[in-house]
């Protein structure tokens, strides 16, 4: 997700730190191998959903 769709919703490099708590839900990409269209983040408790 590039850093910008993220700070719209809240999400900044600050939030997330190194060492930080974070789930991560989404689904594979069908066109990029190894690629994954994240939906909703969790970092420390606090959701981001990014749709």
């Amino acid at each position: 997700m590039p850093l910008f769709f993220g700070s719209l919703r809240g999400l900044s490099l600050d939030t997330l730190k190194v060492g930080a708590w974070v789930r991560v839900g989404g689904f594979p990409s069908t066109r990029v191998e190894h690629e994954l269209h994240a939906e909703r983040i969790t970092v420390v408790g606090k959701i981001f959903d990014l749709r």
